[in-house]
């Protein structure tokens, strides 16, 4: 009789890496360190309009990832970022603190 395994784990190769992360830094500190539910239709109205003005002139490939991305994505490629930011466990201190 053979032994059940477990599910098999493959790792995706990485969609989001390169100039990216940098450029999604930078929206993040533009918007006010927004969290990913409010940072992605940030992103998805300011790319345009500072593309129209001329302000921005961003690679065709890292608009698109920008463009398309999910907030649950969003906020996983700016953990790294928060934590070296944002040291504190807490952004707002708790009453009588």
């Amino acid at each position: 009789m053979a032994q059940g395994r477990g599910p098999v784990h493959r790792h995706r190769a990485s969609v989001y890496k390169g100039a990216v992360l940098p450029a999604l830094t930078e929206f993040w500190h533009l918007s006010g360190r927004l969290c990913g539910k409010r940072l992605v239709p940030f992103l998805q109205r300011i790319i345009p309009f500072l593309e129209i003005r001329g302000q921005l002139d961003l690679a065709p490939a890292v608009r698109g990832l920008l463009l398309h991305m999910s907030p649950a994505t969003c906020d996983r490629l700016l953990q790294d970022v928060r934590t070296k930011e944002e040291p504190w466990e807490h952004p707002h201190p708790r009453p009588g603190m």
